[in-house]
């Protein structure tokens, strides 16, 4: 099915049309992402406040609406891009805020009081949009520890305010491989795109920065 998405989606503008000599790169594609973006990634962690936000419900409620502002910027822009789902045929399981927002209904916040942002991310092409996905997939990896945390202190489970960090539960490991072979396809198919994926990834992993520290897009 694989090769169909690619045989279709070779014809939109996003692609490559010529037959070329492919030449596959020393790293894949996720490997040279962790690479590039670990000081990203670090900042990220040392800045966000994520495990000190799981001390008490309020501060909990703070940080998922801090999420919900970045996702559902992020999200609104992936879904305008016609040509995603057919590298990424299984995006619309992906979808974030639908958890997001049940968990902050669950925990009794009106929506009213829900954190949106000013602006939107610059995600206009498929490459840049892998970019972010890469930033919002690999959270599912930390959310797992994340989630073990939030029902040892909170009490909270994927039923009642725990279910973003949850996200896929026991099939967060096959997602995410699921969505390298994707990346990586698309990647080799699509040669040209490999640095517009890791600067978009770089600007994602820093505007996750300013709205987990509360500051507008």
């Amino acid at each position: 099915m694989l090769s169909n998405e690619i045989s279709r989606a070779s014809k939109l503008p996003a692609t490559s049309t010529e037959p070329t000599k492919q030449v596959v790169p020393e790293l894949s594609i996720l490997q040279e992402l962790k690479q590039k973006t670990a000081a990203h990634h670090r900042a990220l962690e040392e800045t966000a406040g994520i495990w000190d936000s799981l001390s008490s419900r309020p501060s909990y409620i703070k940080l998922l609406t801090r999420f919900w502002g970045i996702y559902s910027a992020g999200e609104a822009r992936l879904a305008m891009l016609q040509e995603l789902p057919l590298w990424l045929p299984d995006l619309s399981q992906r979808w974030k805020v639908p958890a997001l927002e049940f968990d902050l209904t669950a925990l009794g916040l009106s929506s009213e009081l829900w954190c949106g942002w000013a602006g939107a991310p610059d995600i206009e092409t498929v490459a840049a949009a892998f970019g972010w996905l890469y930033v919002f997939e690999g959270s599912t990896l930390g959310g797992q520890m994340i989630s073990r945390e939030i029902h040892r202190q909170l009490g909270l489970d994927a039923r009642n305010g725990g279910r973003f960090f949850f996200s896929y539960g026991a099939e967060v490991a096959a997602m995410w491989k699921l969505f390298g072979q994707r990346l990586e396809s698309f990647c080799l198919a699509n040669p040209v795109c490999r640095n517009e994926v890791i600067e978009s990834a770089e600007a994602a992993f820093g505007l996750f920065s300013q709205a987990l520290n509360g500051k507008s897009l």
